[in-house]
C-alpha cells in the first residue's frame, strides 16, 4: 500500500500530464490512476482539485447560442406578467407558460442540430436563464421604477396629507380596543362589517422640509369635514408652548380620494390660496414623507396603547397622540437634516409664516364660494360678509375695471373684512387684487367724498374714458380731444372724406330678370270718410264764395241726406254754379 506521500507525488505528475497530453488522451491517463490508486474517478479528481489542479474543459461549440428568440422571450414574458396578481404573487409558471404558448402556436422555443436535423425543445430552466439574461423575467420587470428626489423650499411650502384606517376601534360601552389578528383578517369579513361604523381613521400630517409630524384621529370614515377639520386644526396657532408649528402651507399634496377631492375641501384651499397637488393612484411614493410618518405613529404611538389603563374617549386618545407628537417632535433628531424637526421649523422667516385666520373664519371659508358684483359709477361694489352688514369697497385700483363691468370677488381670509377682487392672468392663473371696506361717517358718506366748495377732484380715467376719448379724436381727424369737441359744437360731421354710399352702386353689378307671378285676389281697402252736416257744408260752400239760397239749402239736403262728404265739395258747388239748360217741349 502506497503511502499519503507517494500519492500526492502520483497524482501531482499525474496532473502535470493530463495538462500536457493531447485532446482525447486524458480520458486514458485517468483510467491508468483509477486502477493505480484504486480510486473512482470522482476521487482521483477531487484529490486532484485538493493540489490545485483545475480541469480545462473545451468550451462548447454552442456556447452562448440559443433557440430561443428575443421575441418568443418577450411572448413569454408578457404571458408570465399577465399571471400575476397585484401582490405580486405570480401563478403561472416558466413550465406552464411554454407548454400554453407551444399549443397555441405563439412560440416554437427549440433547439435544431444542424448535423442531424434533430429538433428538441429548450427547458424551462434554459428559457428561465435567457430571460434573465435579457431582462425580461418577471422578478426583474416587477422591480421598482427609479425615483426622483423631491425637495421643499422652506417649513411650510409644502405639506402633506393621508388618511389610515387605524388598528383601533371604538365601542361606546367598552371604550378602544385594538383589532387582533385572531378576530380581524381577511377571512373573517363579516367582524370588520361589525365594527365598519365604529373604526378608528388616523389622520396625519408632515412638514415636508422638517418631518415634523401632526397627527388626529376622527371615528366613522374618510370625510370631507374630517379633512377639513384636521387641516384646520392643523393651521391653528397651538396652545401648548412645545408645539409651535401653524400656520398655512403654499402647497399641500395628498391622494386622489373621495374625501380629499371634495367640493369643500377644495373651496376651502381655494379661499386660504394653498396650491393642490394630488399624486396618482398607486403612487405612494410621491408622498412619502407622510407616508413615513404613518408607519412612525403607528410603530411608535399606537404600539404603547395596548398596555397600561384602558383608553376611553377619542378625545383622550387625541390628548395622547398631541403628547407624544410634541416629544417626538422635539427630541428626536432628523436622519435627513440632523435636527429634531421642531427645532429646524423655528427657523421659518415671517414671509414664509402665513398666519392663519381665526377657526370660525376657515370653517365658514368652507362654504364661501366667489361671487360677482357691478361696479357702479363710483368705481365701487358692495359686498356683504356672513353675519355682517354690507359695505362699500373701492376698485378703482384694480387694472382695466370699468363702469357696469362685473368682478368676482370673495373674501380674503388673511385681512378680514377685506375682500379679493380675482382676475385672471395671461397663463390662466388667477391673480388677487385686495380691496378694504370704505369707511362712513355718521352721514354715510365716505372717506372718498370730496367736500362741496373745498375742492374738486375726479376719478382716473377708465379703459372705457381712453378708449371713447381716442375714438372721438378718430373721428374728427384731429390730435386732441379739445379740438374734437369743438368740431362737434359746430356741427360737423365725423368722417366728412368717408362717403358711405356711393360705392354701393358700384357693388351692386347683377342684373335681374323679371319674374311671373299670380295677381291676389284681394279686395282693396276702402276708406271710409265721415260727412260734412248740411250747416256745415252750406258754411264751406259760403266760404268758398257761393251764395246760399233756401232753394239751395232745400237741394242740398236733397241730394246728400246723409250729410256731405267733403270730398264731394268741389263737385257739389260746380253743379250749384251752372245755370240749367233750357229744353223746349214738343
Amino acid at each position: 500500500m502506497r503511502s499519503e506521500l507517494a500519492i500526492q507525488d502520483y497524482l501531482r505528475a499525474l496532473g502535470a500530464a493530463l495538462k500536457a497530453a493531447k485532446h482525447g488522451d486524458r480520458a486514458a491517463l485517468i483510467e491508468r490512476a483509477v486502477a493505480d490508486l484504486s480510486l473512482s474517478r470522482a476521487s482521483v479528481f477531487r484529490k486532484l482539485g485538493e493540489l490545485g489542479f483545475e480541469a480545462e474543459r473545451k468550451p462548447r461549440a454552442d456556447k452562448g447560442k440559443s433557440g430561443l428568440t428575443q421575441e418568443e422571450g418577450q411572448t413569454i414574458a408578457a404571458y408570465l406578467m399577465a399571471g400575476t396578481r397585484a401582490n405580486g404573487k405570480r401563478i403561472v409558471s416558466v413550465e406552464q407558460a411554454l407548454a400554453d404558448l407551444r399549443a397555441n402556436g405563439k412560440i416554437r422555443a427549440e433547439n435544431i442540430d444542424p448535423s442531424t436535423g434533430a429538433v428538441s425543445q429548450l427547458s424551462a430552466t434554459t428559457v428561465t436563464r435567457k430571460l434573465r439574461e435579457w431582462g425580461l423575467h418577471p422578478d426583474q420587470l416587477n422591480r421598482p421604477a427609479p425615483h426622483v428626489e423631491m425637495a421643499s423650499l422652506h417649513p411650510n411650502h409644502v405639506w402633506q396629507i393621508d388618511a389610515s384606517v387605524c388598528v383601533l376601534f371604538y365601542l361606546p360601552k367598552r371604550g378602544l380596543q385594538v383589532m387582533s389578528d385572531k378576530e380581524f383578517y381577511k377571512n373573517k369579513p363579516q367582524n370588520f362589517e361589525k365594527i365598519k361604523n365604529d373604526r378608528v381613521i388616523r389622520y396625519t400630517c408632515t412638514d415636508h422640509t422638517t418631518g415634523a409630524v401632526q397627527v388626529r384621529y376622527y371615528a366613522g370614515a374618510e370625510t370631507g369635514l374630517n379633512l377639513a377639520d384636521f387641516f384646520i386644526h392643523c393651521i391653528q396657532k397651538k396652545e401648548h408652548a412645545q408645539e409651535p408649528i401653524h400656520g398655512v402651507p403654499f402647497i399641500l399634496m395628498d391622494d386622489a380620494g373621495s374625501a380629499n377631492t371634495s367640493h369643500l375641501f377644495n373651496n376651502l384651499l381655494d379661499r386660504l390660496n394653498v396650491r393642490h397637488l394630488t399624486h396618482a393612484p398607486g403612487n405612494p411614493r410621491a408622498s412619502g414623507s407622510v407616508e413615513r410618518a404613518q408607519n412612525l405613529v403607528e410603530c411608535h404611538f399606537e404600539s404603547r396603547l395596548g398596555v397600561g389603563r384602558q383608553i376611553e374617549s377619542l378625545d383622550e386618545l387625541n390628548e395622547l397622540a398631541g403628547t407624544w407628537a410634541r416629544w417626538f417632535n422635539g427630541t428626536k433628531q432628523h436622519s435627513r437634516h440632523g435636527h429634531t424637526r421642531y427645532g429646524l421649523w423655528q427657523t421659518i422667516r415671517a414671509e414664509q409664516l402665513r398666519v392663519a385666520p381665526s377657526r370660525e373664519i376657515c370653517q365658514l371659508l368652507l362654504s364661501t364660494k366667489p361671487e360677482t358684483r357691478k361696479v357702479d359709477g363710483n368705481l365701487r361694489i358692495s359686498y356683504a360678509l356672513k353675519g355682517q352688514p354690507s359695505r362699500q369697497y373701492s376698485v378703482a385700483h384694480v387694472p382695466n375695471v370699468m363702469v357696469g363691468e362685473k368682478l368676482t370677488v370673495c373674501i380674503n381670509p388673511y385681512s378680514v373684512p377685506a375682500i379679493n377682487v380675482i382676475e385672471k392672468g395671461a397663463d390662466g392663473a388667477e391673480i388677487f387684487f385686495e380691496c378694504q371696506p370704505l369707511e362712513v361717517n355718521e352721514y354715510g358718506y365716505t372717506e372718498a367724498a370730496v367736500i362741496i366748495g373745498e375742492g374738486y377732484k375726479s376719478t382716473a380715467a377708465t379703459p372705457a374714458d381712453t378708449g371713447r376719448k381716442e375714438a372721438t379724436k378718430e373721428a374728427y381727424g384731429v390730435s386732441t380731444i379739445e379740438e374734437a369737441e369743438a368740431k362737434r359744437r359746430a356741427k360737423a360731421r365725423p368722417f366728412e372724406d368717408v362717403d358711405a354710399v356711393s360705392y354701393l352702386k358700384e357693388e351692386t353689378v347683377a342684373t335681374y330678370t323679371s319674374r311671373k307671378g299670380t295677381d291676389m285676389d284681394v279686395a282693396s281697402p276702402r276708406l271710409e270718410e265721415k260727412p260734412m252736416t248740411h250747416t256745415k257744408a252750406a258754411m264751406e260752400l259760403v266760404r268758398r264764395g257761393l251764395e246760399m239760397s233756401p232753394e239751395r239749402h232745400r237741394l242740398l239736403k236733397q241730394w246728400y241726406p246723409d250729410g256731405v262728404p267733403e270730398s264731394e265739395l268741389d263737385a257739389l258747388q260746380a253743379r250749384m254754379t251752372t245755370r240749367p239748360t233750357l229744353r223746349a217741349v214738343s
